[in-house]
C-alpha cells in the first residue's frame, strides 16, 4: 500500500553537485569499466595478431588502427572530464534550493517551479554516499537527493532502495 510521501527542502551546493558528478563516474567505472577495458584489449591484440599476420596496410587497416587508439583516449577523456561536464549541466539546471518529495512510488524533484516525478519503476540504481543519494535512471541520466535535512521517513524508503559502496 503506497505510503504518503515525504517532502522537504533540498540544497544543491556547487560542492554536493560535482560529488553528484563524481559518484555517477564511478559508478558507471564500476558497472560498465571492466567491459569497456576489456573491449580495448581485444581491439588491440586482435590489431597485433593481423599485423603479425601479415595483414596489409590500407583503409581498413587504418580505421581499425583508429578505433584501437581512439578507445583507450575516450575511455580517459571520459573519466577525467565527464564530472565537470555533468557538474556544470547540474549547475546550470539546478537552483539552490529545491522541494523534494519522496514516495513509496516515485520521487519528485520541483526545479524553478515544475515539478518532475520520478517513478521507481524507472530508477535503475540507488547509490547512498554519506551526502547524498544519487538516482541513476540510465548510463546516461542521473539526479540525486541530498541527505542533509533528509527527514527519517525519506532516508527509510531511499536507504532500503539502496546499494551502499556502489560506487
Amino acid at each position: 500500500m503506497p505510503t504518503q510521501p515525504v517532502a522537504f527542502d533540498a540544497e544543491y551546493s556547487p560542492e554536493l553537485i560535482e560529488l553528484a558528478a563524481r559518484t555517477f563516474r564511478d559508478y558507471l567505472l564500476k558497472r560498465y569499466g571492466p567491459w569497456l577495458i576489456a573491449a580495448c584489449i581485444v581491439n588491440a591484440v586482435g590489431l597485433a595478431l593481423s599485423l603479425w599476420l601479415g595483414a596489409k596496410t590500407d583503409a581498413i587497416l587504418a580505421g581499425v588502427v583508429f578505433i584501437v587508439v581512439l578507445g583507450p583516449v575516450w575511455l580517459l577523456y571520459k573519466y577525467l572530464v565527464g564530472p565537470t561536464q555533468y557538474a556544470a549541466r547540474l549547475k546550470r539546471f539546478l537552483p539552490s534550493h529545491g522541494r523534494v518529495s519522496v514516495g513509496s512510488e516515485a520521487v519528485s524533484l520541483v526545479v524553478r517551479g515544475q515539478e518532475t516525478t520520478i517513478p521507481w519503476s524507472i530508477v535503475k540504481v540507488v547509490v547512498e554516499t554519506h551526502a547524498l543519494f544519487l538516482l541513476v535512471l540510465s548510463p546516461f541520466a542521473f539526479t540525486f537527493v541530498p541527505r542533509s535535512g533528509l527527514p527519517v521517513e525519506a532516508y527509510d524508503t531511499l536507504h532500503s532502495r539502496s546499494q551502499s559502496g556502489a560506487a
